[in-house]
C-alpha cells in the first residue's frame, strides 16, 4: 500500500512539474505572438475568405517581427547604457527557455529597456565594427558568430572586444578578424605589416656617431702618400694617419671591428688635376667598409680648408610588438638590411632616421618605406597659458 502511494505521489509531481512547463511555453508563445484566433473553417465567399487570408499573413508577419526581435538591437556604441547592477559593465546574459547561450539582454536605446537577440542569428545586428589600417576604408562590422565560433562571446559586451589580443600574439582580434586568423591560437598570425602598421617600435634615442675625415696638406701627393686626420664633430684632433698608399686602410679608431674598427676604411684611388685657375689639386677617394649606406659605401675628400668629410653612423634599437618572439629587441644601422625574428622570410631595412622617433622609416622586403612608432606617446608641451596659471 504504502508503494502504490509513493507512486501515486511521483506521478502527481511529474504532472505538476509538466503543467508548469506547458504553461511557461504557453506563456512564452503568447507574449511573443498574440492575437484573434483564427476560425478552423472560412464562410461566407471568396472575399471573406480573402480578407481572413490577409490578416492570417499579417498576423503571421507580427509574429515573427515579435520573435526576431533583433532587428531593433542598436550598434554597441549607441545601446552601452551605464547600469547600476551591471558587473564590471557587463550585461547580463538572458536565457529564456532551455539556457539557450546566444540569447542575450542588450539595451534598446529606442524602447528604454532590455531586448532578447540572438546572437547566432545570421540577421542579428553585428554589436562591433572593426576599422582597417587604411584610413580610406569604412569600418567592417564582425558577425556576432564570429566570437561564439572562438569561444570569445563573453567579449561581445565589452567596447574593447576588439583591441584585446586574446592570444597574446600581439595582434589584436580585430586584426585576426581582418586577416581571417584564428583570434585564439598563437600560431595562426595576420602579416608583420598591414598597410601603414608595422609591428615594431623605435625604443629609446637613436645612436649617432659623427666624426670629420680631413685630407692633410702635408701629403707628398708625388709620392702617391696621403696623410688623412680624423677629428671629432667639434673639430678636435682624434687621430692621424700618415703616408697611406692606395690599398692602405685606417679607422675613426683602434677598435677591432665596428664603426670604429681600424681597418674601417680603404684607400682606392689619390687623384691629381689642375683646378680653373691652373692650380694642381689633389683629392682622395675611400672605400667604407662598415656603412650600409649605398650613396656613401665611397667617400671623395679634395684637399684645401672645405676639404672635410662628416662621417655618420646611425643605429635605431627596434622592439617587436607581435610575433612569437613579441619584446625582443634588435639594432639596426641605418641602411641596414636586417631579418625579422619570428617572422620567416621578412627582412627590413632602415631607408632614413631623423632626429625624432617619427622620422624614422622601415623598408619591409623591399617594399615603399613606412614610419616606425616611438615606444611611448611624447609628453604634450603645456601651453604657455597653462605655465602661466602655475
Amino acid at each position: 500500500m504504502a508503494n502504490s502511494s509513493n507512486i501515486g505521489r511521483n506521478f502527481l509531481i511529474c504532472g505538476v512539474l509538466l503543467g508548469l512547463g506547458a504553461a511557461a511555453g504557453g506563456v512564452y508563445v503568447m507574449n511573443s505572438t498574440s492575437h484573434d484566433p483564427l476560425p478552423t473553417s472560412v464562410q461566407g465567399g471568396d472575399e471573406r475568405s480573402t480578407a481572413l487570408t490577409e490578416k492570417s499573413v499579417k498576423i503571421k508577419e507580427e509574429a515573427m517581427t515579435a520573435r526576431r526581435i533583433v532587428d531593433v538591437a542598436p550598434p554597441l556604441e549607441e545601446a552601452w547604457i551605464p547600469r547600476a547592477s551591471a558587473k564590471d559593465g557587463k550585461l547580463p546574459r538572458f536565457t529564456p527557455l532551455f539556457f539557450a547561450p546566444s540569447i542575450w539582454q542588450v539595451p534598446d536605446a529606442a524602447q528604454k529597456k532590455n531586448v532578447a537577440v540572438d546572437l547566432m542569428d545570421a540577421g542579428s545586428r553585428p554589436l562591433h565594427k572593426v576599422v582597417p589600417t587604411d584610413p580610406t576604408a569604412a569600418a567592417v562590422p564582425v558577425p556576432n558568430s564570429w566570437f561564439f565560433s572562438y569561444g570569445l562571446d563573453e567579449l561581445l559586451c565589452s567596447p574593447q572586444a576588439l583591441t584585446t589580443d586574446s592570444d597574446g600574439d600581439g595582434f589584436t582580434n580585430g586584426e585576426e578578424f581582418l586577416a581571417k586568423t584564428i583570434p585564439v591560437d598563437a600560431k595562426s598570425m595576420p602579416s608583420f605589416v598591414s598597410g601603414n602598421d608595422i609591428k615594431m617600435v623605435v625604443v629609446g634615442e637613436k645612436h649617432v656617431l659623427s666624426h670629420l675625415l680631413e685630407l692633410s696638406m702635408a701629403s707628398n701627393f708625388d709620392a702617391q702618400n696621403v696623410n688623412i686626420t680624423v677629428l671629432s664633430d667639434a673639430g678636435v684632433r682624434m687621430l692621424q694617419h700618415k703616408e697611406l698608399k692606395v690599398g692602405d686602410k685606417l679607422g675613426l679608431g683602434d677598435a677591432p671591428s665596428g664603426p670604429l674598427g681600424k681597418d674601417r676604411f680603404e684607400v682606392v684611388a689619390i687623384n691629381s688635376e689642375s683646378n680653373d685657375f691652373g692650380m694642381p689639386s689633389y683629392s682622395v677617394t675611400l672605400k667604407d667598409n662598415y656603412t650600409a649606406v649605398d650613396d656613401e659605401k665611397q667617400i671623395k675628400i679634395s684637399s684645401g680648408s672645405k676639404g672635410r668629410h662628416s662621417v655618420q653612423d646611425v643605429s635605431v634599437k627596434l622592439r617587436l610588438t607581435a610575433g612569437p618572439d613579441k619584446g625582443k629587441e634588435v639594432t639596426a644601422r641605418l641602411g641596414e638590411e636586417i631579418a625579422i625574428p619570428g617572422f620567416t622570410g621578412i627582412r627590413a631595412k632602415i631607408t632614413s632616421a631623423g632626429k625624432k622617433k617619427t622620422q624614422v622609416k622601415v623598408s619591409v622586403n623591399g617594399a615603399d618605406p613606412i614610419d616606425v612608432p616611438g615606444d611611448s606617446p611624447a609628453t604634450p608641451k603645456k601651453s604657455s597659458s597653462q605655465n602661466k596659471k602655475k
